[in-house]
């Protein structure tokens, strides 16, 4: 979901894939649009740092202490239509954030919502 949301943004400023936004570029934004796609750049490279380091994409951890098949899903809970998890941008693939397994517990009731872009 957060790679779809940087998308977005990217494509709302003409970025192709991973590529990076000059500093003369960005100061030409309006400030509003200055920390949006400041926050996804941000964010894209906590992700590609996931995956450089083979961490887990699900719990953020590394393989040898993924706590994935730990986490069953938990969908049969009635009364619950659905759960948004807001996350501050700095938190994105940081070990320590549990908040994250709420997204494991309710896969298709749950959403991840990053402050700052999207």
């Amino acid at each position: 979901e957060v790679e779809a949301t940087i998308s977005n943004v990217f494509e709302a400023y003409g970025i192709e894939g991973r590529a990076t936004f000059g500093t003369a570029d960005i100061l030409a934004l309006p400030s509003h649009q200055r920390e949006t796609l400041g926050i996804a750049l941000n964010v894209q490279r906590r992700i590609d740092a996931l995956g450089r380091s083979n961490d887990c994409r699900t719990c953020w951890l590394q393989r040898k202490h993924c706590i994935c098949s730990q986490c069953p899903p938990c969908e049969t809970l009635p009364k619950i239509n659905r759960v948004f998890v807001l996350i501050h941008h700095k938190e994105v693939g940081m070990v320590v954030d549990t908040a994250k397994l709420l997204l494991s517990t309710f896969p298709t009731k749950s959403r991840l919502v990053v402050s700052g872009i999207g």
